[in-house]
């Protein structure tokens, strides 16, 4: 490929997968989230990328709460003062409507947002960089602006996109998208994909310098060097025990990609420890979010509040002993199962959740209504 170059290298930092306004079990994320957010404004001032890419999934949820709106809305302007130029689009969290709202008044100030999918591929440019912004999309958002076009799958939908918006191949071609692709190794804490909407191939990217994806929230190349997911800025489950990264590129004059993974730094981590709960109470208190795995072969009295005064975050306690092992399954099977009763399965279901017994008050209620239901015994 060749390029004819206004700026000797084209440089950005690419983010995604914010969540602003997200819950942790419970516990409020906002100084955590304003915390590393202040982080990346930082690491914007000192390496003076020409563009910050943000894929999608600025807010955790359609209707964000109005400290979730002011802490996106200080962290873009302070983004702006920088100088560098900010390309957000929306992700599959993301209210589209409402981020796209102020999109045609802010777009000239070094702010472009497109928060939902509206029929094309848009486009902004840097010199000799076209920078393509496509939010998240489903099969149904491209059948609606493409009903002649055969789209069967989301990578039916993706390939419809992209053809329909020919790159000039004498410049440096960048996609800023938030989709599955196949391939990427989840961190565990993506939502589930909905609708029917099924990963994407790499290959249908294969045009393009650099691909900035969102969604999948484990910092990691797919398919090639030049598409990259950066994960999540946060640890946002229990299963996340990776590092947090944001990504410093840079493309070269020849249209060779340099890429730097730069860590976030958070006030708080997540945790998991492991061991008998004497092991764990006799260690050092915490303020990071921990979750607890105890080993004691017998339930410890009193378990579940000791801890918590040990660790003001804590996530959830269970166990993981050779009873817990062979009662882990929600389906019990046996030789006597057909003559099993609701109660019997509903009592071994109680034990295994809430590490006890079921009480007899408890049993009154089932019995109550496992006769008005099925009209049987417990």
């Amino acid at each position: 490929m060749s390029y004819f170059i206004d700026m000797d290298t084209f440089s950005f930092i690419h983010i995604s997968d914010l969540h602003i306004g997200k819950k942790l079990n419970g516990y409020d994320l906002h100084e955590d989230q304003k915390y590393v957010l202040e982080k990346i404004v930082d690491i914007v001032r000192k390496r003076k990328p020409d563009a910050v890419l943000i894929a999608g999934d600025v807010y955790d949820r359609t209707n964000p709460s109005e400290d979730a709106i002011a802490l996106l809305n200080d962290f873009l302007v302070k983004l702006q003062a920088t100088g560098s130029e900010v390309f957000v689009i929306g992700g599959n969290h993301d209210p589209g409507e409402k981020l796209s709202f102020l999109s045609n008044i802010v777009d000239g100030s070094g702010l472009h947002i497109v928060g939902k999918f509206s029929g094309k591929l848009e486009k902004r440019s840097i010199g000799n960089v076209d920078i393509y912004l496509l939010p998240y999309i489903c099969t149904c958002d491209v059948r609606r602006y493409f009903p002649d076009s055969p789209i069967e799958s989301t990578s039916d939908a993706l390939r419809v996109v992209l053809d329909s918006a020919p790159l000039d191949k004498d410049k440096i071609n960048v996609l800023v998208a938030h989709q599955a692709v196949l391939g990427a190794l989840s961190s565990g804490s993506e939502d589930s994909i909905i609708g029917g909407e099924s990963p994407v191939p790499s290959s249908l990217f294969s045009d393009f310098d650099y691909v900035a994806l969102g969604h999948i929230h484990r910092c990691q190349p797919v398919g090639c060097a030049n598409i990259r997911y950066p994960g999540s800025m946060l640890k946002y489950s229990i299963d996340d025990a990776k590092e947090k990264f944001a990504l410093y590129g840079k493309i070269l004059d020849d249209g060779e990609l340099e890429m730097e993974e730069i860590k976030l730094e958070s006030i708080h981590d997540v945790v998991v420890l492991r061991g008998s709960f004497s092991s764990i109470v006799s260690g050092g208190s915490s303020d990071d979010y921990v979750a607890v795995v105890l080993t004691d072969e017998t339930d410890v009295p009193d378990a579940l509040p000791s801890l918590m005064g040990k660790f003001p975050r804590l996530l959830s306690m269970v166990y993981d002993n050779a009873r817990t092992r062979t009662t882990s399954d929600i389906v019990f099977v046996g030789d006597d199962e057909n003559e099993r009763t609701p109660g019997e399965y509903f009592g071994e279901l109680f034990e295994m959740i809430a590490r006890k017994k079921i009480g007899k008050s408890q049993l009154d209620v089932l019995e109550d209504a496992i006769k008005e239901i099925w009209g049987g015994d417990v």
